[in-house]
């Protein structure tokens, strides 16, 4: 998918309610690049992972991470990060509906970035996200519409995988 999409791919694990950046794969072979550090833990309000995570969650859980991530440090990211508890629920609720999460300037100026859960199949429980990020210069509205088709299909195929794998 990185090489498809010549940008930035990310594999998340969700681990004690929190999403650690575990892998990427850098599709940009040259020019302008989003490339951060791997091992990180993800402010969920602001990324494009946490907004994929937290739209997949009931009312209570939901409530439960927000209240623990709060809106403080939204001031040390991008122009876009939700200040407040309305505006985070309106970005799950697009999230939702389209299938994804979807930032651009909400993690950090400059960048745009998209996130699909993936679900064990059999459980039916989340597990991960795979993201999709770079410039956004690059990563405008069309070229975000065109990649959504693969990073769904990409989440379902790792979802899958993980399922088959644990038999």
């Amino acid at each position: 998918m990185a090489e498809k999409s010549a940008e930035l791919v990310r594999l998340g694990m969700i681990e004690n309610k929190n999403i650690i950046w575990i892998g990427k794969a850098q599709g940009s072979k040259s020019g302008l690049k989003y490339d951060p550090d791997s091992g990180s833990i993800a402010y969920l309000p602001a990324s494009a992972c946490g907004l994929a995570y937290l739209s997949s969650l009931d009312t209570e859980s939901f409530s439960r991470i927000v209240d623990r991530e709060g809106f403080e440090k939204s001031q040390k990211f991008g122009p876009n990060s939700p200040q407040n508890l309305k505006q985070l629920e309106q970005m799950i609720q697009v999230a939702k509906e389209r299938g994804y999460g979807l930032i651009c300037d909400t993690y950090e100026l400059g960048m745009t970035a998209m996130a699909k859960i993936i679900v064990n199949p059999h459980t039916g429980k989340p597990f991960g996200t795979v993201s999709i990020a770079g410039p956004s210069v690059r990563m405008n509205a069309q070229r975000v519409e065109e990649l959504a088709p693969e990073l769904l299909k990409t989440a379902d195929k790792i979802g899958e995988m993980i399922h088959l794998a644990q038999r």
